[in-house]
């Protein structure tokens, strides 16, 4: 399925994430919150179909086909790292 759309939509890895559970359902059902992220796409892919890109729940969550009350894949990618060594900094670093 990415293969597809690599031919159709080259860039689509690009595209803005839906990043949190609640804005899957949201966006698509909200006029307001979907012209927020459709604005980010490149002119056409809108009518041509181009798929939502949000960031995976857990390691293998598969895509999500076209259904009622979504008319687009839902191609889901991994959220980015942040970085294992990466810790917040305790008052001793305030300073």
């Amino acid at each position: 399925m990415e293969e597809a759309h690599d031919h159709a939509f080259p860039g689509w890895r690009t595209l803005p994430p839906i990043t949190t559970v609640e804005d899957r359902w949201a966006v698509p059902r909200s006029r307001s919150r979907r012209a927020q992220l459709i604005a980010r796409y490149p002119a056409g892919w809108i009518d041509q179909g181009a798929p939502v890109v949000t960031w995976r729940r857990y390691r293998r969550e598969a895509h999500a086909p076209p259904y009622a009350g979504r008319p687009r894949y839902e191609l889901r990618i991994t959220r980015p790292s942040r970085g294992r060594g990466h810790r917040p900094a305790g008052q001793g670093a305030l300073f």
